[in-house]
């Protein structure tokens, strides 16, 4: 009774801040950050994920669940040579993980490369080796706390290489043989070299036990470099933010996630449809669009196949004004400009 008190605290206090301020003046003024060092949406209050909430979508007889499950898809070997062969790169390794190449730099995106537990096992194997995507990496990028987007024991791997996470992250990186993560929040930047690396808002939220519901920021990475710009989403439901950013950055390439979205009275605020990415990508004004999140683990109603064949009816019957690029694992797509 006391932890759900808490948590429900944690949300209460979300009010609709001041009319009239773009994104970044709520960023600017830190409407995001509320009490006892929680964060929140200050755009919108978002209701709490309360056991009695996952109880009943467990409980219920979802849109869904009549229809098979669906097939993973099929993995190809990552072609190295490709990888490089490019100064803008993209490689899609399975759910929210993809290999970043801009200029020689390799970045990699939500690493967790094995099962998410014991009941929620990796529906394809992994496209390249756990040993050279550790030789060829160079940045790590932490989207949020999620355990399918952020594993203990994909960062004990890359231990030695630079994190860069949202604020709150220090809590998880203790190792003496490794460096502390640089910590962002919203709208701040670093560089690497000739690459600047940009955080800024989506709407999500954090968790990985009871009692730490938010204590970690959430968000996606701009990457610009002199060769193009690439906007990696990490997780996200749709709100007008997409909007305000296409407007503030370049984006030459939106990854951007597009499954477990169902049930939507559960998944909507925090969660993607198919629909609702390609929405989000012509807000963001991107030349090209790069589903993630979807294919690699059955963590919602949808069957697994579901979001990319909904995707591809997007791109062949609406025609929306943007390049769509579904990736199977292992896939390469290399940007032309």
């Amino acid at each position: 009774m006391k932890i759900a008190r808490r948590r429900k605290r944690a949300f209460r206090h979300a009010l609709p801040p001041p009319e009239g301020l773009t994104l970044e003046e709520m960023c600017q003024r830190k409407l995001h950050h509320g009490i006892g060092g929680r964060f929140r949406n200050p755009w919108q209050p978002l209701d709490p994920r309360t056991l009695a909430k996952v109880i009943r979508w467990k409980l219920e007889k979802g849109s869904y669940r009549h229809l098979p499950k669906g097939k993973p898809p099929p993995v190809t070997q990552v072609n190295l040579q490709r990888i490089f062969n490019g100064n803008v790169t993209v490689t899609y390794l399975g759910h929210a993980t993809l290999l970043i190449q801009m200029g020689g730099i390799v970045l990699i995106t939500d690493p967790v490369l094995s099962n998410l537990s014991p009941y929620l096992k990796r529906k394809t194997r992994l496209p390249l080796s756990r040993q050279i995507l550790k030789e060829i990496t160079h940045i790590v990028l932490i989207s949020h706390n999620h355990y399918d987007h952020f594993s203990l024991r994909a960062a004990r791997l890359f231990r030695r290489k630079l994190f860069i996470t949202p604020q709150g992250f220090k809590r998880y990186f203790h190792s003496r043989n490794a460096g502390p993560p640089i910590c962002l929040d919203w709208f701040d930047h670093t560089t690497y070299e000739s690459l600047k690396i940009t955080f800024l808002p989506t709407q999500h939220w954090s968790r990985r036990t009871l009692w730490d519901t938010n204590l970690t920021l959430w968000g996606g990475f701009l990457l610009e470099s002199p060769a193009g710009s690439v906007y990696f989403g990490g997780d996200s439901g749709y709100f007008s933010g997409f909007k305000e950013l296409g407007t503030r950055f370049k984006i030459d390439v939106a990854i951007l996630p597009i499954g477990a979205f169902a049930p939507r009275w559960l998944m909507k605020p925090v969660h993607l449809s198919p629909y609702e990415a390609v929405k989000a990508a012509v807000d963001l004004k991107a030349s090209v669009m790069i589903p993630c999140h979807w294919g690699t683990y059955q963590i919602s109603d949808e069957p697994i196949s579901l979001p990319i064949q909904l995707l591809e009816r997007i791109k062949n019957d609406v025609k929306p004004p943007i390049d769509i690029v579904p990736l199977k694992p292992g896939e390469t797509f290399s940007l032309e400009k």
